[in-house]
């Protein structure tokens, strides 16, 4: 009885929580810098000449570097729960340009995506989000506006943005996000 108890107890913890895959799109998963200078200084945009080959190949390799890692989670936490989140610092506009959307740059990256019913975040727009709704309009933007002057402490609206994805889902489903 002590075992089975101990088991119930175990696994009623194990699937009250859920695991997190928060991706960077800037310069880890997407080369955007690099094409942002070849373009500016060279006008040579990196995605229209390697697409075909490179750009395909870049996509399969981040899917399944994702996949890899749902596996390792479900081996590790069978009946938790795995959300998937894109964040990146470019505008809304340019990310359903590059990955939003069925005719993006990046179209099997945006599908699988959409099927594994991951958002794709503009860092600016959902930091500024979550940080109004805890601090209130005024006090974000100061937030935002003092971390964002510098484009070195951009990586601050992404972090936010990963706590804002976990807290979000954290409040929907009750459960607790696997640290």
């Amino acid at each position: 009885p002590i075992h089975s108890t101990f088991n119930a107890a175990k696994l009623n913890c194990i699937m009250s929580h859920f695991s997190a895959i928060l991706l960077d799109l800037d310069d880890t998963m997407i080369p955007s810098a690099l094409r942002g200078i070849l373009k500016a200084n060279f006008s040579i945009d990196i995605f229209e000449i390697l697409y075909d080959t490179s750009i395909k190949k870049l996509q399969s390799d981040v899917i399944s570097g994702i996949k890899a890692m749902q596996d390792s989670i479900f081996t590790q936490y069978p009946d938790n729960d795995i959300i998937i989140a894109v964040v990146s610092n470019g505008t809304t506009n340019w990310l359903k340009g590059t990955i939003g959307h069925k005719y993006c740059k990046f179209q099997q990256l945006g599908k699988f995506f959409v099927e594994n019913k991951a958002p794709i975040l503009s860092a600016a727009d959902s930091a500024l989000k979550y940080l109004s709704e805890k601090f209130g309009e005024e006090t974000a933007r100061d937030v935002m506006n003092t971390t964002g002057n510098q484009k070195e402490n951009r990586w601050m609206w992404k972090y936010t943005t990963f706590t804002s994805v976990i807290t979000d889902y954290k409040k929907k489903s009750g459960k607790k996000c696997n640290q």
